[in-house]
């Protein structure tokens, strides 16, 4: 696999950190906070990943990716990475956090990338990070938290991010009550939170959404003229554009490795504003139907 950027990506991290260094966040976190934080628990399946305390008390966690041997391999993980930070931007237009604001860090040696993200409060003792239906089967929670995820916006990010490994089997696909969902979180006050988003700008897991989520989905004030005002394809496209020294034919490669589809969310994002648009032009004509012709009859009203 050659994809022509090897170059490009030892020296993207360091042009991250130069803009980043324009407006430093207090929240931010550096690899020598992370050098010193305590873990607290292994929370491995596929991935290293650990639930880790930084000193001054902030709980995190922290995924490592696998040890690259060349540059290539190197670029897709670092495509990958990058998901989660672009996922996390299109739920802020809408100003909801679907998925948790990410850290993206490199090792010192640039070999892999590390992913830190803030702890979702699942009120589940020491790490709650436990996939959400995983345990639940076929129950009156399961079913509950199912019909939420369905209603919720929720949904519509999955289906305009193409989150494609949510459900297992394509329960979403179905309906069934029993069908489980992974890569979710739910926090102690029953909000979802969506996780881990390697496969995602693929295909979504349904085709369409239902009207309730869509209006969940742009609840927010000013939701739906931040989303309508974005152009999702091109926020995808510049994001990536720096990794392969802004050559486009080599975007086009970079995207095929690792399962980018930049337009089909663009489409799907054009998709569910017409549907929100059109709940709109409803409502409208609910609250203020027109009013019947006044009828004129021969004669009427002359002297």
């Amino acid at each position: 696999m050659k994809i022509g950027a090897r170059l490009h990506f030892f020296h993207s991290k360091t042009e991250v950190g130069k803009a980043a260094s324009k407006a430093p966040d207090p929240q931010a976190i550096t690899r020598q906070q992370l050098d010193r934080a305590r873990v607290l628990q292994d929370l491995s399946s596929t991935n290293a990943v650990s639930l880790m305390q930084l000193q001054d008390g902030r709980r995190v966690v922290v995924k490592t990716g696998a040890e690259v041997v060349d540059a290539d391999s190197a670029l897709i993980q670092e495509a990958e990475t990058l998901k989660e930070e672009v996922v996390h931007r299109i739920g802020m237009l809408v100003g909801r956090a679907f998925a948790p604001k990410p850290t993206i860090l490199a090792s010192p040696s640039g070999a892999r990338s590390t992913l830190v993200t803030p702890e979702i409060d699942t009120g589940c003792g020491t790490h709650g990070y436990q996939e959400a239906f995983h345990p639940l089967g076929d129950t009156d929670q399961a079913r509950s938290l199912l019909g939420k995820y369905h209603r919720d916006g929720l949904s519509v990010f999955d289906f305009i991010v193409g989150h494609g490994d949510r459900h297992d089997a394509w329960g979403s696909r179905t309906r069934e009550p029993s069908a489980r969902m992974k890569n979710v979180l739910i926090d102690r006050h029953g909000g979802l939170h969506s996780i881990d988003h390697e496969a995602a700008f693929g295909k979504p897991p349904f085709d369409e959404v239902s009207e309730a989520a869509v209006r969940d989905f742009f609840k927010g004030r000013d939701a739906h003229r931040n989303f309508r005002a974005t152009d999702l394809k091109r926020l995808i496209d510049d994001t990536y554009l720096p990794l392969v020294g802004g050559d486009h034919r080599e975007l086009d490669k970079l995207y095929r490795f690792a399962g980018i589809d930049s337009h089909g969310v663009e489409q799907r994002a054009r998709q569910v504003l017409k549907q929100y648009e059109a709940l709109l032009a409803d409502d409208a004509r609910r609250l203020h139907p027109t009013p019947p012709a006044r009828r004129r009859f021969p004669g009427f009203g002359r002297a």
